[in-house]
């Protein structure tokens, strides 16, 4: 609950939804949710939503971490973890 995701100027804002990691990939934030699954299908979901707009992605912002480039972390995460957002 609570959660959002908004793109603004280029950038995509997921707050504690997911983070960035060390290695320039993302993960979703399941410890602070209420429901883990979900977070996971809506993550799934977005990425899904905006693949298509992908070239007006510039970077994602997390509410703990730096900023990673593009929307590639996003799409990337949810091709390689399917079988966990379904």
């Amino acid at each position: 609950p609570d959660s959002t995701a908004v793109l603004v100027h280029g950038v995509l804002f997921l707050g504690d939804s997911a983070g960035g990691l060390r290695d320039g990939t993302l993960g979703p934030n399941t410890l602070l949710s209420d429901d883990p699954e979900q977070t996971v299908l809506t993550l799934a979901a977005l990425a899904e939503r905006l693949a298509p707009r992908r070239d007006e992605v510039r970077a994602i912002a997390f509410g703990h971490q730096g900023p990673l480039d593009g929307l590639a972390p996003l799409l990337m995460w949810a091709a390689t973890n399917t079988d966990q957002a379904r």
